[in-house]
């Protein structure tokens, strides 16, 4: 439910790498894993006669990620991979010490080539250059997992209208099946409306109403409201109710953009109230002052 939120609400939305911390254990962990599979198939290709097993392994996971990458209309395509990376040929040849794993890596980063999106043409000419064969099919696993990506980001994109059109239905659905595991899967809710409506009250309580009573005052549309401007403060380390939790980054993030607004304006404020006549004629100064004061805020917190 959280992806097609994402994909409905933000246009901009995509797909990325993964990025792990430089230092976090994970890391460490994926790395030592990589270089122990790497430093192995290594070993096995010096042999005598070379351990071809590994090696095989790997040329049917590219082969498998290839015919992913491939839409199921191009089915000649398909037909070819499975006849040029034919693991059981391999196999054949691997026995009879005549595989050229060399010329197998060849054929995969031509095709890789062929359909490929144009971002990813660098990382193709740069596979070419290398001659180890651990480092170019290292590299191979790695490009064809940025393509993976192309292609998800590519059906994203294709399918985004369509989603958009049923995301409310289906999000309405699965967030009814959520409170059905639940006691009380809206007791945030409630809580934030409550408070909202409660404060209304309190301000009317003072107000001079002229005879119109507090009920004609304050109306569902204005309690979403206000609640909605509460979020703007909401305190950090608490939880946001439930029927927004999903959009919790973005309001936090238009949170940090308002404090840096008001505080622009504050001091575009203070400037020209205290040097207005000094500053008054020089050209395009509000905006350079606005764009240096936004610099300097940057990353702030």
């Amino acid at each position: 439910m959280s992806l097609v939120h994402e994909i409905s609400v933000d246009k901009d939305f995509k797909l990325t790498p993964t990025v792990l911390p430089e230092n976090s254990l994970e890391k460490q962990v994926r790395d030592v894993m990589h270089r122990a599979f790497w430093d192995s198939l290594r070993d096995d290709l010096q042999e005598d006669p070379p351990n071809y097993t590994r090696a095989i392994g790997l040329l049917g996971e590219v082969k498998e990620t290839l015919n992913m990458l491939i839409l199921p209309q191009n089915s000649k395509q398909i037909e070819e991979i499975n006849e040029k990376i034919d693991t059981q040929l391999i196999q054949q040849q691997a026995e009879h010490g005549v595989l050229d794993v060399l010329q197998y890596a060849g054929y995969i980063i031509t095709l890789m080539g062929k359909i490929c999106a144009p971002v990813r043409d660098e990382e193709i000419e740069k596979l070419k250059l290398l001659t180890d064969v651990i480092a170019l099919f290292r590299e191979i696993l790695r490009v064809l997992d940025l393509m993976k990506l192309d292609m998800a980001n590519f059906t994203i994109n294709t399918f985004r209208p369509h989603i958009q059109q049923q995301s409310v239905n289906y999000e309405r659905n699965k967030f009814s099946e959520f409170l059905k595991t639940q006691k009380d899967g809206l007791e945030l809710t409630k809580k934030w409306l409550t408070h909202m409506k409660e404060e209304l009250s309190a301000h009317s309580d003072q107000a001079d109403t002229a005879g119109v009573s507090v009920a004609n005052q304050i109306s569902p549309m204005k309690i979403i409201n206000g609640a909605y401007i509460k979020l703007f403060d909401w305190p950090t380390n608490s939880l946001f109710p439930e029927t927004i939790i999903m959009d919790q980054g973005r309001f936090l993030e238009l949170r940090e953009e308002l404090k840096r607004l008001t505080l622009i304006a504050s001091i575009l404020l203070v400037t020209y109230t205290n040097v207005g006549m000094a500053i008054s004629g020089e050209k395009g100064f509000p905006s350079k002052l606005k764009r240096e004061i936004k610099i300097l805020l940057d990353g702030t917190k």
